[in-house]
């Protein structure tokens, strides 16, 4: 019989089998399976090249793939919103940094009704002016209240400090929202969107008669676009911005970073981990539970296609703002020249490799990892690696690695208050 009294032991997991993404079709096919699960649903993710990176104009991006929605050759928009209700599919649209998807969840047993009229709502909408209009004051109306949030307002400056005259750095604007046309996104989705997927995803219950359907539904890829390396001249140091009104102030702090293919990316993973990427990490134990400053405090690595950047967030009272950024460097410093412990070591281990266990549990996590690596020129030997390295992580490696891309003195402050 167990002894309920001692903790059951652990053993170091040196792998994960995680299900492959199967490339269906021929070389060319842009369609990636995952068979897995119980339940008769699937998620369909059609992605594109585009976001800010492509966008000729700000917004650009966004509001095409929110316009898809509005109509399209058969449907208008409450015909398309009527439609997806009574089959039971959620459609979303997303225009990120580089990519833009169109997402749908549906039952697989409504997959020939529902199918063809999402294929037709991407490929052939219609941008009705009245349309993008409503759009346009939807739009404006959110922009006003987000304008009046500190955690908005920095994060907006903060990406324009990290990213001067670059696409990564914009940020709607009335002006920018009140310049779009239907023209604009017609121009945009014929040169990007219409021209075919970078990457279809069909995740969940799959069978052959599916994975052939949506094969013939979504054509194989065709190049879009092209990338290029921006030259910036970033200034450190702080930057304040004062929001009326407000008690808290919002702190972003961080620097320029490494792509996911550098091969120190694995390291500086496990690096931010310690400083601030969990509930038990250090800058949450002293700025939250030792100084009480804060309810939360994180920081994360972003890795974007053709940039990367890491940063450190909270929400402070206004009157503790320069000691908790003083606290923040303190706490790089501290892991620049002093070794951290054993027990503290193995307790990131080990969040780390469980962390990454419960995400891959159902098949649309599973798909998210796939497209972490795809998108990224990347495959799944990516994720060897990381078992592999934040196993061997040790005292010098983490001083090694924040030396050498975590300087505190080549970081950019932002706070919005």
């Amino acid at each position: 019989m167990p002894n309920r009294h001692e903790a059951p032991p652990y053993q170091n997991i040196a792998k994960v089998n995680i299900k492959q993404a199967q490339q269906f079709g021929t070389g060319d096919s842009s369609l990636h399976v995952i068979n897995h699960g119980k339940q008769p649903v699937a998620k369909l993710e059609v992605i594109f090249d585009g976001g800010k990176w492509l966008e000729p104009s700000i917004g650009t991006s966004l509001f095409t793939m929110k316009m898809l929605a509005e109509g399209c050759s058969s449907y208008n928009a409450s015909q398309l919103t009527s439609f997806y209700e009574t089959k039971g599919a959620h459609i979303e649209l997303n225009s990120g940094f580089d990519f833009c998807t169109a997402s749908i969840y549906f039952l697989t047993s409504k997959a020939s009704d529902i199918l063809p009229v999402f294929k037709e709502m991407i490929f052939e909408p219609t941008f009705e002016t009245k349309e993008l209009q409503k759009l346009q004051q939807v739009q404006m109306q959110q922009l006003a209240i987000n304008h009046q949030k500190t955690s908005f307002v920095a994060g907006n400056n903060f990406r324009q400090k990290l990213f001067p005259n670059h696409p990564y750095g914009t940020s709607l604007s009335e002006d920018a929202i009140t310049s779009l046309s239907s023209k604009s996104l017609k121009a945009f989705h014929s040169r990007l969107i219409a021209r075919k997927p970078k990457l279809v995803v069909l995740s969940g219950q799959i069978d052959d008669e599916l994975a052939s359907m949506v094969n013939q539904l979504f054509p194989q890829h065709k190049e879009n676009g092209s990338s290029g390396a921006f030259e910036q001249a970033i200034e450190y140091g702080s930057n304040p911005e004062n929001i009326s009104n407000t008690v808290q102030a919002s702190i972003r702090l961080g620097k320029l970073s490494i792509s996911k293919s550098d091969p120190d990316y694995h390291k500086l993973l496990f690096c931010n981990e310690l400083l601030g990427g969990f509930f038990g990490s250090r800058l949450m134990k002293n700025i939250r539970e030792e100084k009480g400053l804060t309810y939360g405090i994180y920081s994360a690595l972003v890795p974007l296609l053709n940039e990367s950047f890491f940063v450190v967030s909270a929400d402070i009272k206004k009157e503790n703002v320069n000691m908790a950024i003083d606290e923040i460097k303190k706490e790089i410093a501290i892991l620049c020249t002093e070794p951290a412990g054993n027990e503290e070591l193995d307790l990131v281990k080990n969040y780390m490799i469980g962390s990454f266990q419960s995400d891959v549990n159902t098949p649309f996590a599973i798909a998210e990892k796939f497209k972490s690596i795809y998108l990224h020129h990347l495959d799944y030997g990516f994720f060897d690696s990381f078992f592999q390295e934040i196993q061997a992580m040790n005292a010098e490696a983490v001083m090694e690695s924040v030396n050498r891309h975590l300087s505190p003195d080549t970081m950019v402050t932002i706070v919005a208050s």
